[in-house]
This record gives structure tokens, C-alpha cells and sequence, in this order.
């Protein structure tokens, strides 16, 4: 079975404006399009994840607005798995999916929205074929050689 293990950083994007701020009079609206660099906490699997599971990570690198840092590097996010779908035993790859809904920047959370981030299983097809395959033709050349 295989499965598809996220450990190293996603990079997702915002998929609306999000206010950021420390304050009122601080106010920076971070732009549909801006890239997040996200460095996941816990690990996500295609074969243990369920929706709706927590993903926390923090952000790899600030989020700059008009040359200025408004949110630092190592600032928390928070998501949930949006997509895990196992590997079938004859066909389908393995998928998982993850966004991100929340992002705490100066002690204060915002709500954010992002694409989903996806990951589909690389196909075995070939590799499966010579495991069953291999095996199968060992059999028959021993079974030859014994009779």
C-alpha cells in the first residue's frame, strides 16, 4: 500500500485577501496570490489521515507586503486534511490534501483561506508488475529444474 508522507515544506497560496495587523492602526491586507512557504509539525498520510484532521506547521519564511515584513517567518498556521485517499489494490493512486485556515502573526489569529496543497502517489504499475511478475518466473525455472 503505498502512501505519501509530507514532512518538508508546502508552498500554498492565498486564494482571498486576508487583513493582517498587529493593530487597528496597522492594518495590511495581504494579497489574493501571495505564496505561503509552510513547514509542517505533524505529518500527513495518504493511509492514516482522515478529513478534517488538524495540520499545524509555521511559515518558512516571512510574508513581505510593499517590500515591508508583515508577518515573520516561523509565524504558526493552522489547517485541516481537505483530501486522503488510500491507494487502490489494482488501480488508483494515492492522494492527500491539505489548507490552511489559520495564521497567527504578533499573538493575534487571522482567518485565511488557501488552495488546496496536493499530493498524488507516484504510479507503482511497472514496479508491481516485476514483484508479481519475478516471483511467478523463480517458481516455474525451479519447478522445471526439480521435475
Amino acid at each position: 500500500m503505498m502512501s505519501e508522507k509530507i514532512g518538508t515544506a508546502l508552498i500554498v497560496a492565498l486564494t482571498s485577501s486576508a487583513l493582517v495587523g498587529a493593530s487597528a492602526a496597522r492594518e495590511v491586507i495581504v494579497p489574493a496570490g501571495t505564496v505561503l512557504r509552510v513547514q509542517l509539525e505533524n505529518s500527513v498520510a495518504s493511509d492514516s489521515s482522515r478529513i478534517e484532521d488538524v495540520v499545524r506547521g509555521h511559515l518558512v519564511a516571512p510574508i513581505v507586503v510593499d517590500g515591508r515584513t508583515v508577518v515573520p517567518s516561523d509565524s504558526p498556521v493552522i489547517g485541516h486534511v481537505s483530501q486522503a485517499v488510500r491507494s487502490g489494490k489494482v488501480k488508483g493512486l494515492a492522494r492527500i490534501g491539505v489548507r490552511f485556515d489559520s495564521l497567527t502573526a504578533d499573538g493575534d489569529r487571522y482567518a485565511i483561506q488557501t488552495r488546496q496543497w496536493t499530493r498524488i502517489a507516484p504510479s507503482t504499475k511497472g514496479k508491481d508488475a516485476a514483484t508479481i511478475g519475478l516471483p511467478a518466473a523463480g517458481g516455474a525455472i525451479v519447478g522445471g529444474v526439480i521435475g
